[in-house]
């Protein structure tokens, strides 16, 4: 069992790893990617973390979901490092999935939410 210190620290990495994902998958589009792309991010991460139960198969399943074949390598740390925090931690693998699976809703509030903050930073530094 994860201690809530643990838990959040996992939620955050999550995070991240969403932001890698979106980043990639923007890539992919040319930066036109569907309307509906944060519903596609949040049904295929749910569905596999129902269908896999090892951090790394999750993190595969995603990304092939998604049709994105990698992650630049300047990204990847993330990736190793949710991975690692999940091999490194008991019951965090489990932690993993049940979040993602219970928690997916949130965890796209709080990418979208990091997103328009760093699309506006700019803005705010050309302003002042």
């Amino acid at each position: 069992m994860l201690s809530e210190a643990d838990r959040r620290k996992l939620e955050t990495l999550v995070v991240e790893y969403v932001l890698v994902l979106r980043s990639a998958y923007m890539n992919q589009q040319n930066g036109r990617p569907p309307m509906n792309y944060w519903e596609q991010f949040s049904s295929r991460m749910r569905s596999a973390a129902r269908q896999t139960t090892r951090p790394s198969e999750w993190v595969a399943q995603v990304q092939r979901r998604l049709q994105i074949p990698s992650i630049p390598s300047r990204d990847s740390r993330v990736l190793i490092e949710l991975v690692g925090f999940c091999d490194e931690h008991e019951g965090a693998p489990e932690a993993l999935l049940d979040i993602v699976d219970r928690e997916t809703p949130l965890i796209i509030a709080m990418s979208q939410k990091i997103v328009e903050e760093r699309k506006a930073a700019p803005v705010a530094a050309v302003e002042e």
